[in-house]
């Protein structure tokens, strides 16, 4: 008999765990597998799936594995909430290093990052252009100094002189939110010195300023932009 109560049933005539747990020595039972970003001790602890690109253990936590790969020429895999699985990034699009380290295990693999150069004269115009092309990508979300840091150095990567659409517009001045991220406020460290300031009485958009801070511009002028999928 299968000790059910440690979630080891028959399957195939063998007294097995499913193919969503793993078997522990330790606990002598079948222990569900870890997902992307949880902790994990091996590769057998990390949840397995349809992919092509599958989750490894990778300083303790299940990764996607893309952290040994080019960060610029090498496979560009992201964890898809939706789809619970690790998933190829859009055409021409990448994920980077946290803090700039490239070869860092510090890998970001829950989002990938595409840029236009293209200037695009509003806000919704930008967003339709993340969403179309089969990409349904999002105007970019820069939660904390770190994600900026690598969009500068790695996504932007020389293009800072341009200014880039990221995802947050207003209709109170002086007041942004992260519109693709529950609506949370935009950071207080991410601003420029003296920003937001609403100049001239109509900046309703959030620019990434030269690749190294952000501030409140009006719409309908022609600036690039940065989507991400996640």
């Amino acid at each position: 008999m299968c000790q059910d109560y440690a979630f080891i049933y028959c399957i195939g005539g063998t007294c097995l765990c499913d193919s969503s747990r793993y078997y522990d020595t330790t606990y002598l039972a079948c222990l569900p597998r870890s997902s992307h970003n949880q902790k994990c001790s091996s590769d057998l602890h990390c949840m397995t799936s349809a992919s092509v690109y599958q989750l490894t253990c990778k300083s303790n936590t299940c990764q996607c594995r893309n952290y040994d790969t080019h960060w610029n020429t090498g496979a560009q895999v992201y964890w898809s909430t939706f789809l619970n699985r690790c998933e190829l990034c859009p055409t021409g699009y990448k994920t980077g290093y946290g803090v700039g380290t490239f070869g860092s295990p510090n890998r970001i693999t829950n989002r990938c990052y595409g840029i236009e150069t293209n200037q695009i004269y509003n806000y919704n115009d930008a967003k339709d252009q993340c969403f179309n092309n089969g990409n349904q990508a999002n105007l970019v979300t820069i939660r904390n100094v770190m994600e900026m840091e690598m969009i500068r150095t790695q996504i932007i990567n020389g293009l800072s002189a341009i200014n880039f659409m990221t995802g947050s517009i207003t209709t109170t001045y002086l007041s942004f939110k992260w519109v693709n991220n529950n609506n949370v406020n935009v950071q207080n460290t991410l601003w420029c010195n003296n920003q937001p300031d609403n100049a001239g009485g109509n900046q309703n958009v959030l620019i990434l300023d030269d690749g190294y801070c952000l501030n409140d511009f009006a719409d309908g002028y022609a600036y690039g932009f940065i989507c991400e999928k996640g």
